[in-house]
């Protein structure tokens, strides 16, 4: 591993070393935000790119390859590392549920136990309540916001069939609002008004069919890939809808997947974590193993290293609805860390 990490750290030295023929590549070698901005602008239209050209492709190679490090990530940053300084017991308390919910995915997925469908909204809404009640802000505060999000809960459950569908788009765009929010608590705000715009653009840009020509003109496809299909995801994704549409609300949902894994994965690490604006990968490994430890990092990596695997040996869509079956409680994890986190005044960290 270390010869590894020599090899990797050699190559970003030269690309470094390139760059900084630049104004651009110096102000990113020094300037944390610009870096981010740069990341952001850049894995946007990477991404645009790709949804116009291999969607189904983007769908379903995603979540196999960068599922289980993006779930990781959001663990630590959300879990291990919050941006605010919080104790465990909160933490430990508001994992009680999200443990609890995990566990029915796993029977249901390993042993076929029959789940209700407001067992994920019931769960997640548990600890979102208990974040809002145990968040480190004032005593009213906490009560309002804990009011509030009992209603909500109450309301999400009354229309868990609807609930779930929002959800599964909503949770994409989550790790957006993390990200301006721990970005802004460690002093690199600016970021995310390069970020936050690309993204809603992108999206609208998706919405209204301005990436159909680019379709056309270079001959992207849409064609089922492996037993996964664009027609197949908007029964799911856009129930109801039809033609054109569908299609579209089906790549908007491809983009946001993808973006949800590079804001865990790139850009919220680049927010914060302290030390210069871009780490070596042996400090970023080593960072990795003091968060989680030793054994839990080693089993991770396992997994990150198994999942694609099994796929290209198994049927992939069976493993890729697995993944996406187990990993369906971090979205509440950050709606929770969110209502922990997300009102009052951060303290900035120092880098």
């Amino acid at each position: 591993m270390d010869a590894v990490l020599d090899r990797f750290d050699s190559a970003r030295r030269e690309v470094w070393r390139v760059a900084a023929k630049t104004s651009l590549g110096r102000r990113c070698a020094t300037d944390r935000a610009t870096r981010l901005s740069v990341l952001g602008i850049t894995h946007t239209l990477t991404l645009l790119a790709l949804v116009a050209l291999a969607p189904v492709w983007l769908l379903l190679v995603g979540p196999l390859v960068l599922g289980v490090p993006h779930v990781m990530a959001d663990i630590r940053y959300c879990f291990i590392r919050p941006a605010r300084p919080i104790g465990w017991l909160p933490r430990v308390v508001v994992a009680l549920p999200i443990l609890g919910l995990m566990g029915m995915r796993a029977a249901n997925l390993f042993f076929g136990v029959e789940i209700p469908l407001w067992n994920d909204v019931a769960f997640g809404s548990a600890a979102i309540v208990l974040a809002s009640a145990l968040g480190p802000r004032s005593a009213g505060a906490r009560v309002g916001l804990t009011l509030i999000t009992v209603g909500l809960g109450v309301l999400a459950l009354a229309h868990a069939r609807t609930t779930i569908l929002i959800f599964a788009h909503a949770h994409n765009v989550i790790a957006l609002g993390i990200f301006a929010l721990w970005a802004r608590s460690r002093g690199v705000g600016s970021a995310a008004f390069a970020v936050v715009p690309a993204f809603v653009i992108a999206i609208g840009l998706i919405a209204v069919g301005a990436l159909e020509p680019v379709t056309a003109y270079f001959g992207g496809t849409q064609e089922p890939v492996a037993g996964l299909s664009l027609a197949g995801l908007a029964a799911s994704l856009a129930p109801g809808v039809d033609g054109a549409l569908a299609t579209r609300i089906v790549l908007v949902y491809a983009f946001a997947q993808a973006m949800h894994y590079v804001l865990w994965l790139r850009l919220t690490p680049g927010a914060v974590l302290p030390g210069p604006p871009s780490l070596t990968y042996r400090r970023t490994l080593r960072g990795w193993v003091e968060d989680f430890g030793r054994l839990p990092f080693a089993l991770a990596a396992l997994s990150i290293i198994a999942v694609p695997i099994w796929a290209a040996f198994a049927e992939p869509m069976t493993v890729r609805s697995g993944y996406l079956s187990l990993a369906g409680f971090h979205g509440w994890l950050e709606l929770a860390m969110l209502a922990m986190l997300g009102l009052g005044r951060a303290r900035p960290a120092s880098n």
